[in-house]
């Protein structure tokens, strides 16, 4: 599946004019697109990554070691406040916590 508007964003910033795409992939070109042109929408499409934000969100997050002494800090809150975990919940605080406990800071 194609990403219709980051496609044409991508398309339409490599200077080919276009009147649209689709998300099977095709490109309604204007009558004054060249064949260059055509042939480096061609290109473009075939490198396009419609899932971006992928990369840069786990660019964007924390560590994930960090991710996980958070959620480790929120669950345990929780658990403390009398709230049930279950056993899958209570068993991951509780991992998480023998690891901070033998490698404090």
């Amino acid at each position: 599946m194609l990403n219709v508007q980051k496609l044409d964003k991508e398309l339409k910033n490599a200077g080919i004019p276009i009147d649209g795409c689709s998300s099977d992939g095709r490109i309604d070109f204007r009558q004054e697109a060249t064949a260059e042109q055509k042939e480096l929408a061609k290109k473009i499409l075939a490198v396009h990554n419609p899932v971006w934000y992928v990369e840069e969100r786990r660019k964007a997050y924390p560590p994930i070691g960090d991710q996980l002494d958070d959620l480790t800090k929120c669950l345990k809150y929780l658990r403390d406040s009398g709230v049930g975990l279950g056993i899958d919940g209570d068993h991951f605080v509780d991992t998480n916590l023998k690891v901070k406990e033998k490698y404090p800071k």
